[in-house]
């Protein structure tokens, strides 16, 4: 199709109603299987070809619409009132208590003084308390900015005053020793232990008993939410530089769960999902609690996360479906505790985030198939700015190798040149950018960079600029091969994706870990060169690996790919929600080159 013919009908996709946005997906549907006869364009976004693996009722089931995250969870429970719905350190509790306990926390909120528009900052433990205040604070019309537990409390001050927050639901634990927060006349502290013989006497502090006590006597007002009201603020991964505050609205929360419920991947009632994280992050709060909660699954949370124990665990809570990072099931894969076991109770095993290379795929459908789970590893693709999922691999017609699977329903997923927006077909590489009705409302107070992720093409519409660089397929498999904001640009003009010379240096006997990070080219003031920071399981020097590499290097890659230094490391650092942290490497390199 001509580039000037592309736009225009671009342009008319744009303006349709979502009537005939459903036929047109309907249509496309069965062009892609092969039901009527018609051309390819060659460009996703007007083929979907990822439509043949959904079934038309799952196109046509409509969205849910005009409700918040607290009114689509009793609506899709309204039938499982006496179902367990939480478990929580061996107790558990219905979807019916769960509700009470959800009124009776907003009408404690409402008497601690909590309105609507109001960003009330938490810092909890994997708890159902962490459940109860987001949809609590949801029914009052007010925001949850839930914070890494181990925040440190002058971080935590920070915090508050950013967000003109003057509400903090802590663990008594982290205010042990003294603190500026204590006794401020300004802020209400509710504290929640483990321990509860630990009571901290100030005047700016309830228990959580107290707290529950406000709800005595008192009577909610009825608070119509609209569905685009901020509902809660994620932060970003950090991993290539400072986390951002995501603003999350429930319509996010809500088609993401959708998304889910309508595909192959088999959610059923009464299923077990196990939470071993609290939710600070979009894929907790969204994908492990909106989601198990909505689907009408029992939710398991266990308080304390340690990743070395997450074998035990698994054999303990015996879950239907678990999340992991690829660090976590890695850890199961290698555990000596699960050798011999049959995990055959597990449903589904799902793995997002960084790490997923080729060895570690084939490791972890080969642990699956021993251990009688007969569904592969599911695979996938988000980012916090669209509400965490993008595409995901759902069933064995979706498991494509080194794929992230198909895009979501309601999620248009193409890649365009990341200079000129112009977009690229099938096969060829590019920025990856979506559409989505989850798309969050912006980075909290920052309209600058909620503008760099948000571009309006030529097509009228307004794409999500992902950063990431990748590819899709003639069946519509989205491929990720790099970062865009990773790319190291050489003195000579080239550029370097570190992506592929990770995927090379952990084909080496004995590289567990592989991370390939800018540091300066001393040559050349200005530019930077590839380093490599490098776990390995065999007794490696870091001399003998960096001659290893580079001549892997001469073999497979242009001549400009050169390996600079090579830095052995028993472990690597991760930022809080588990991702490599390579803004701390950019930094160490920084001062390790300082040093030659």
């Amino acid at each position: 199709m001509e580039k000037d013919k592309l736009l225009e009908y671009e342009k008319q996709i744009h303006t349709l109603s979502d009537d005939d946005k459903i036929k047109r997906e309907l249509y496309l549907r069965k062009l892609a299987l092969g039901e009527i006869a018609g051309p390819s364009t060659g460009y996703s976004s007007i083929d979907m070809p990822w439509l043949k693996f959904y079934q038309e009722e799952q196109i046509i089931e409509p969205l849910p619409k005009n409700m918040s995250a607290y009114d689509y969870l009793r609506i899709l429970n309204n039938n499982n009132l006496n179902l367990p719905a939480i478990e929580f350190l061996g107790k558990q509790i219905t979807y019916l208590e769960l509700f009470k306990k959800i009124n009776d926390t907003a009408k404690s909120l409402h008497a601690l003084g909590v309105k609507p528009k109001d960003i009330v900052v938490i810092m909890l433990p994997a708890c159902p308390e962490e459940a109860f205040l987001l949809y609590a604070i949801d029914q009052i019309g007010a925001c949850a900015n839930f914070i890494f537990p181990g925040t440190p409390l002058d971080e935590v001050n920070n915090i508050l005053a950013n967000f003109n927050s003057n509400k903090l639901f802590v663990f008594e634990e982290a205010l042990l020793q003294p603190n500026e927060l204590l006794n401020r006349e300004d802020l209400d502290i509710v504290t929640l232990s483990l321990s509860p013989n630990q009571n901290i006497k100030a005047s700016n502090v309830l228990s959580w008993q107290q707290f529950d006590e406000l709800k005595q006597g008192v009577e909610m007002p009825i608070y119509k939410r609209d569905e685009n009201d901020p509902l809660f603020i994620a932060k970003t991964g950090g991993s290539t530089g400072k986390p951002k505050n995501v603003v999350l609205s429930d319509k996010s929360f809500n088609l993401q769960v959708h998304q889910h419920l309508n595909t192959s991947q088999k959610y059923d009632i009464g299923d077990r999902w196990l939470r071993l994280w609290p939710i600070f992050s979009a894929s907790a709060a969204v994908s492990s609690n909106h989601l198990p909660l909505c689907a009408g699954m029992l939710m398991i949370i266990d308080p304390v996360f340690e990743i070395e124990k997450v074998p035990e665990k698994v054999l303990k809570y015996r879950p239907s479906h678990m999340p992991f990072i690829a660090s976590g099931l890695d850890i199961i894969i290698n555990s000596p505790l699960i050798e011999n076991e049959s995990l055959s109770f597990m449903k589904s095993i799902g793995v997002g985030g960084e790490g997923i290379t080729p060895d570690f795929e084939k490791r972890a459908n080969q642990f699956l198939q021993k251990h009688n789970i007969e569904k592969c590893v599911r695979i996938g693709y988000g980012l916090t700015e669209n509400g965490s999922g993008a595409a995901a691999r759902f069933n064995e017609e979706t498991n494509k190798f080194g794929s992230t699977g198909i895009p979501q329903l309601n999620t248009l997923i193409s890649v365009f040149d990341p200079d000129t927006y112009e977009e690229m077909k099938y096969g060829e590489e590019g920025e990856i950018c979506i559409i989505s009705d989850a798309f969050m409302l912006g980075y909290y107070n920052d309209i600058e960079n909620t503008n760099v992720v948000f571009k309006k093409h030529a097509d009228g519409r307004v794409w999500l600029h992902s950063g990431d660089i990748g590819y899709i397929d003639e069946e519509g498999f989205l491929f990720i091969t790099d970062r865009l904001k990773r790319v190291i640009l050489l003195h000579c003009g080239n550029k370097v994706f570190p992506l592929d010379l990770e995927k090379m240096i952990e084909q080496i006997d004995g590289v567990e870990k592989a991370v390939v990070v800018p540091e300066n080219d001393v040559e050349h003031p200005g530019y930077f060169v590839p380093c490599c920071f490098i776990v390995a399981s065999r007794n490696y020097s870091e001399d003998e690996l960096l001659k290893i590499i580079n001549e892997d290097c001469l073999k497979h890659l242009p001549d400009y790919i050169r390996i600079s230094s090579v830095y052995l490391r028993n472990e690597l650092p991760r930022t809080q929600v588990g991702k490599i942290d390579l803004k701390l490497l950019k930094e160490e390199t920084m001062k390790l080159s300082r040093k030659k």
